[in-house]
């Protein structure tokens, strides 16, 4: 299975889940209804 594929399925299949990019890599966080704002999820 390739990394895009699984970050895709998360994120599809997953509520509140967003997609983070931080010093070239990606990763995903839970976030709920987008309560925590760009500065606590990076």
């Amino acid at each position: 299975m390739e990394p895009n594929k699984i970050l895709g399925y998360c994120i599809e299949n997953l509520e509140g889940t967003v997609l983070v990019n931080s010093w070239g890599e990606k990763g995903i966080f839970y976030n709920p209804e987008n309560k925590l704002n760009a500065e606590y999820t990076y």
